[in-house]
């Protein structure tokens, strides 16, 4: 397995920046997109994502997976140039991803839509015997796992103890908000959510929709 680091960034847009012309908007966006297109094809990166946000505190979330801390520092780098300091970073998480070296770097056309937050759990949790901690999660992995509102959802557990405020960050590419909702309600009855205390902000993006950012 090798190891990963992961940066999650919620971005909001500046007021000044909807005063721009929709030219320039369209133009930068285009750019950024582009930039960060290019990024994603470097072995640096098991991927580069940018989505329009459904959350309305923010405009766009980006997802980098890399293998270095100079490929999360050269997107960040890359989103504050091409945006011309009409952005803010509101939220940001940063973790460790274990994946094989061989995944598949490619994205499924049908997982359109991405949820990340971060994870914390109560202390009582790491007081628990490491057996009953497997098997608790087992009966959670296996409850996602098995159900039939998991349609291809490609989730993404990392940790991030010591380097974020929360134990885990998880990301999800998954094809339906509505079946999301539906299978995260059933997970709310298994018994791992039992010893979780914040999950906390949710981040919610769409692959498309661009085009308001200019409109």
């Amino acid at each position: 397995m090798e190891q990963y680091l992961m940066n999650i960034f919620g971005i909001k847009l500046c007021a000044p920046w909807w005063k721009k012309t929709s030219k320039y908007r369209s133009e930068t966006i285009a750019r950024l997109r582009s930039k960060l297109k290019g990024l994603s094809k470097n072995d640096v990166f098991l991927r580069v994502e940018l989505y329009t946000s459904l959350c309305p505190d923010i405009d766009l979330i980006c997802f980098f997976v890399s293998t270095s801390v100079e490929g999360l520092l050269q997107c960040r780098a890359e989103i504050n140039k091409a945006l011309g300091g009409y952005n803010d970073i509101k939220y940001g998480f940063v973790s460790v991803y274990s994946a094989n070296k061989n995944e598949d770097k490619s994205k499924n056309d049908n997982l359109d839509f991405f949820v990340a937050y971060p994870v914390k759990k109560d202390s009582d949790w790491y007081l628990l015997d490491e057996n009953e901690r497997k098997r608790v999660m087992a009966e959670h992995i296996a409850m996602a796992t098995n159900s039939k509102n998991n349609d291809s959802v490609k989730s993404y557990t990392t940790r991030s103890f010591g380097i974020c405020d929360a134990d885990f960050v998880v990301a999800y590419e998954l094809p339906k908000i509505h079946d999301w909702v539906k299978l995260t309600e059933e997970l709310r009855g298994a018994k791992a959510h039992k010893w979780v205390v914040e999950e906390k902000p949710v981040l919610v993006g769409y692959i498309g929709g661009f085009e308001w950012l200019s409109a």
